[in-house]
C-alpha cells in the first residue's frame, strides 16, 4: 500500500509541476550529491550524480547512470537504468531498459521491458509488458505477464510466466521451477538448464473468459471506457480553461445562481433539438443540415457535461489551496465524477443532471462572471 500511495503521489506531483511549467531538462551531474529524497519532473531527466535517499522521477525520457541509495519510483515515456540502485525499482513506462544493477527488486509496467546482459537484479522481478527480454541475472523469483517472453540468462529462483509465447534459450538457467501458463508450448533449447519442475498449463485467460459471470461484467471494457472518458474529459477541460475562460466563468455563474432554471432550460433544449433534426431529415434539402445538427448535438452534450464538472470543481475545491492548481483539481474532480456515474441508478441520474445542467448554463448566456480561480484570466 505504501508503494501505491507513493506512485499516486508521483502522478500528483507531475500534475502540480505542470502548473509551474516543467523545465525541458533536469540534470544531476556526475560528482554532485543530493542528500535525502529527490523529486524530478521534466521532459528529459538525467541522474548521473548520487542521491542518498529515494528518487521520484517523471518525464518523457529518463536516464539514470548514477547511484541512488534508496528506492526509485518512475512514471515516464522511456527509462534507461545504467547506474546503481541500492534498493527497489518501481514504476511504469513505455519502454524500460536496465543495463546497470539493482540491489533490490524490480516491478515494472511497460510496453517493452529489456534487461541487458550486463544488468544485475539481486531481488525478484515482477513485470507486466507486451514484450519482455530477460538477458540478465535475476537473484530471486521472476513473475512475468507478457505477450512474448525471452529468457537467455540465469534466474536463481522460480519463473512464473503468463504468456502467449515463451522462448528459453540455451544460455538460460532456472534455479528452481519453471511454471508457465500459455496456449502454446514453449520453445526450449536443449542446452537450457531447469533444476526444478517444468509445468505447463493452459492460459488462465482462457479459463477466465469461459466463465459467464466475468463475461457479463466485462471488466476490461469497463476499465477501457473509464480511462478514455477520463482522458478526453481532462483534455477538453484543459482546452476550455485555456481558451474559453470568460464563457466558462459565465456558465459556472449560471449554475451557481440559478441551478433549477438552468436544468429546465437544458431539458427544453434536449427535447427541441431532436425534433428539429427530425424535421430537417424529412426534407431532401435539409438532410445534410440534420446530420450536421445531430453531430453537433453529440459534441455539444459531451462538452456540456464537462462544464458541469468544472462547476463541481469550483464547488468542491473553491475554498481550498488545491484550486490554485487547476489541472490537478480538474483531474481529481473528473476521477470522482466518473466513479460516481458507475454507481447503479445514481450514476445514470447524475449523468443526466450534469449534461442537461451544462446545456442550460450555456443557453442562458452571461449572467455575471464568477472566476473559477483567483489566478486571473488567461492563466
Amino acid at each position: 500500500m505504501r508503494k501505491i500511495a507513493l506512485f499516486f503521489l508521483l502522478l500528483t506531483s507531475f500534475l502540480v509541476a505542470e502548473e509551474e511549467k516543467i523545465e525541458n531538462y533536469i540534470i544531476v551531474p556526475r560528482g554532485e550529491t543530493i542528500e535525502g529524497d529527490y523529486f524530478a519532473a521534466g521532459n528529459t531527466v538525467e541522474i548521473s550524480g548520487h542521491v542518498t535517499g529515494d528518487l521520484y522521477v517523471t518525464g518523457s525520457r529518463i536516464f539514470i547512470d548514477g547511484v541512488v541509495d534508496g528506492d526509485v519510483l518512475f512514471l515516464c515515456g522511456e527509462i534507461t537504468i545504467s547506474g546503481h540502485i541500492k534498493r527497489d525499482l518501481r514504476g511504469s513506462a513505455g519502454h524500460v531498459e536496465i543495463v546497470g544493477s539493482v540491489d533490490g527488486g524490480v516491478s515494472a509496467l511497460a510496453i517493452s521491458l529489456d534487461l541487458a546482459s550486463r544488468a544485475q537484479i539481486d531481488g525478484s522481478l515482477v513485470a507486466v509488458a507486451a514484450t519482455t527480454d530477460l538477458a540478465s541475472k535475476i537473484g530471486r523469483d521472476a513473475n512475468i505477464f507478457s505477450s512474448y517472453l525471452r529468457v537467455s540468462d540465469q534466474i536463481n529462483g522460480n519463473l512464473y510466466a503468463h504468456v502467449a509465447k515463451l522462448r528459453i534459450t540455451s544460455n538460460a538457467q532456472i534455479g528452481k521451477n519453471l511454471h508457465y501458463w500459455s496456449n502454446d508450448k514453449a520453445l526450449i533449447d536443449k542446452g537450457a538448464r531447469i533444476k526444478g519442475k517444468l509445468v505447463h498449463e493452459p492460459s488462465f485467460l482462457k479459463d477466465i473468459t469461459s466463465k459467464s459471470f466475468l463475461k457479463k461484467i466485462k471488466i476490461g471494457s469497463t476499465m477501457a471506457v473509464f480511462m478514455m472518458n477520463l482522458f478526453y474529459s481532462f483534455l477538453i477541460g484543459l482546452v476550455l480553461l485555456r481558451y474559453y475562460r470568460p464563457k466558462i466563468d459565465a456558465s459556472i455563474a449560471n449554475i451557481s445562481t440559478q441551478p433549477v432554471r438552468t436544468f429546465f432550460v437544458g431539458v427544453l433544449i434536449a427535447i427541441c433539438l431532436p425534433i428539429a433534426s427530425l424535421i430537417f431529415l424529412l426534407t431532401i434539402v435539409g438532410a445534410p443540415f440534420a446530420l450536421t445538427l445531430v453531430a453537433l448535438n453529440v459534441i455539444g452534450f459531451y462538452l456540456a457535461k464537462v462544464l458541469f464538472i468544472l462547476w463541481a470543481l469550483q464547488a468542491t475545491f473553491g475554498r481550498t489551496r488545491i484550486i490554485h492548481y487547476e489541472r490537478t483539481a480538474l483531474f481529481f474532480t473528473l476521477v470522482i465524477y466518473l466513479l460516481l456515474v458507475h454507481i447503479p441508478y445514481v450514476g445514470i441520474l447524475l449523468s443526466i443532471v450534469a449534461t442537461l445542467t451544462g446545456v442550460g448554463s450555456v443557453a442562458l448566456g452571461p449572467r455575471g462572471v464568477a472566476p473559477i480561480t483567483d489566478k486571473g484570466r488567461g492563466d
